[in-house]
């Protein structure tokens, strides 16, 4: 395969990626909306043991949503489907989806303090911490599941 045809590969590959990612976050962050705001009735600034039940519990179902998107139209390449198949490639899979839920829980904690000092931003404090964390995070879950998992 030539260079240009790899590139060209890799460009519609990161596309994919891109629109799978938009469908995973909208899933996530209403999952965690939903638990945040109306299961647990926490206030849009809370920074509390609840919030971040509610990060992992939308991560979790955001994450099992882009994975299976992701072996499905995303990494594409038979060799791609076949070393993403398997409980090995699973595993690797969510470790890496661990750690990118602790980053998501740290970074989004840190912007909704950060957004809770801004008057106009207090009201949306968690879905702006949110968005801007998923963002960080989208750079590691696109490297770890090219790298490790659908290598």
């Amino acid at each position: 395969m030539s260079n240009s045809e790899s590139l060209k590969r890799l460009i519609k590959e990161m596309i994919r990626f891109a629109i799978v990612g938009v469908i995973s976050y909208l899933v996530d962050t209403v999952t965690f909306l939903l638990f945040n705001r109306v299961v647990f009735g926490q206030s849009s600034d809370s920074q509390s043991a609840l919030t971040s039940a509610a990060l992992v519990i939308g991560y979790s179902v955001g994450i099992l949503v882009n994975y299976a998107l992701s072996r499905v139209f995303v990494f594409t390449a038979d060799y791609q489907k076949e070393n993403g198949k398997g409980t090995k490639s699973f595993v690797v899979f969510v470790v890496a989806s661990l750690i990118g839920c602790l980053l998501t829980v740290l970074f989004t904690h840190l912007f909704i303090a950060v957004f809770g000092l801004i008057a106009f931003t207090k009201p949306y404090c968690d879905f702006l911490g949110k968005t801007v964390a998923t963002g960080l995070v989208t750079i590691w879950n696109y490297l770890s599941r090219k790298l490790f998992v659908f290598k």
